[in-house]
């Protein structure tokens, strides 16, 4: 019976942590917050206390696995996140054999505003910090381990992040001409189960949902939709990307539950 370590069991990672506990897997879930052991421990998911630092002290039986999924973005809040995100990172490496499987959730913010397509071909050059922060960690760990999957996903959406209250209300809006790179949590939760049932390692994927609606047909639709009021767009034109999905759709055989933004629940 395969063995699963969540680091991160939050709004990802707690519905993945059950789905694969129902489909016979030993789970393991760490959490920053102690009021949330019992909830996780419930599920049948053996519950950690873990914030990572870099000094690394952490209990050695969350790290008794088969594969390990790092799902702890870089702190919003961390000025230094370019450094102290990588170093958190590093600090597991004493943990881990080398020959583990690890799926880290990066970021499609890797990738440059080029105002055209881009693919897990195109050369990152992220501007935010959090997207200089993640593609360090993707570095260290590429270099640090052969059975690595590194999922980039886009905009996340789903159960409490409603796409329509992002921007209702707004107005004077910029961008509103640029494309939106969106998913929805249900996909990202069954590409995940797709890739460790599926051993796809040694990859790098886009997670992002097929369609790209500009931001003021997307958020104006779904405002409307929810019940909530309209944003309003200005006339500035920004940059943007588009990212493409074809690459995951293919290696895992996957068609998108949710491939429009625009349809999403």
């Amino acid at each position: 019976m395969k063995k699963v370590s969540i680091c991160g069991c939050g709004w990802m990672g707690f519905p993945l942590a059950k789905r694969l506990a129902e489909a016979g897997y030993i789970v393991k879930g760490s959490t920053t917050t102690w009021n949330k052991l019992n909830t996780i421990q419930e599920q049948g998911i053996e519950p950690f206390r873990m914030v990572l630092t870099a000094d690394g002290i952490y209990e050695k039986d969350f790290f008794d696995t088969d594969i390990l999924f790092l799902n702890i973005p870089p702190g919003r809040k961390d000025q230094d996140a370019v450094n102290s995100y990588p170093a958190r990172i590093k600090s597991l490496f004493k943990y881990l054999p080398s020959d583990i499987k690890v799926i880290f959730a990066s970021s499609t913010g890797v990738y440059p505003n080029n105002n055209a397509q881009v693919d897990e071909e195109t050369i990152p050059n992220p501007v935010r910090k959090s997207g200089l922060a993640v593609l360090a960690a993707e570095e260290i760990l590429s270099k640090q381990f052969k059975n690595l999957c590194i999922l980039r996903f886009a905009g996340l959406t789903g159960p409490g992040r409603k796409v329509g209250s992002f921007l209702a209300g707004k107005k004077d809006l910029p961008n509103g001409n640029s494309l939106v790179n969106l998913v929805h949590l249900n996909d990202c939760i069954s590409i995940l189960q797709k890739i460790i049932e599926g051993n796809y390692w040694g990859h790098t994927f886009n997670v992002v949902a097929d369609e790209h609606p500009t931001r003021e047909v997307l958020y104006t639709a779904k405002a409307k939709l929810e019940g909530l009021e309209l944003p309003s767009f200005n006339k500035e034109k920004g940059s943007f990307k588009s990212v493409s999905n074809e690459k995951v759709k293919k290696a895992l055989g996957y068609e998108f539950e949710y491939p429009n933004p625009i349809s999403f629940p």
